[in-house]
């Protein structure tokens, strides 16, 4: 199965952070609920959409997690899973602080009611204005 098609089928939860935007701060999480097992399949993305690019795809253990990741000038992107989602996040800060906040004391996204409420969704039917 092909990232979309898993994307497709579990639906995705998306966060923006813009922390400062001179020098630019910021990060996107992405997250599709329920897609912990499909992991391969967006590992293989990573490696897949870097192809032609002067960068390094490196896959590492860190905190109990299996990340494939890539640390390309000022831009981190990182895809893990959690739990039993996957997880992917781009972001102007490295690897280290990226894990540090997420393993920060505190509440966290996918404890939040409204995030529990999106992940249960499951009509995912198009809309059509004026219909």
């Amino acid at each position: 199965m092909q990232a979309a098609e898993v994307v497709r089928k579990h639906g995705f939860a998306a966060a923006a952070e813009v922390n400062s935007l001179d020098p630019p701060q910021c990060k996107l999480t992405v997250v599709i609920p329920d897609a912990a097992k499909d992991a391969d399949t967006f590992r293989e993305a990573v490696q897949t959409r870097r192809q032609g690019a002067e960068v390094e795809v490196r896959e590492e253990t860190r905190n109990g997690r299996a990340i494939t990741f890539i640390e390309a000038g000022p831009t981190t992107v990182a895809m893990f899973t959690e739990g039993k989602h996957a997880v992917y996040v781009v972001s102007t800060d490295k690897l280290a602080k990226i894990l540090t906040k997420l393993d920060a004391k505190g509440d966290k996204l996918t404890s939040s009611p409204d995030y529990k409420k999106l992940a249960a969704f499951k009509d995912s039917r198009p809309s059509r204005a004026g219909s």
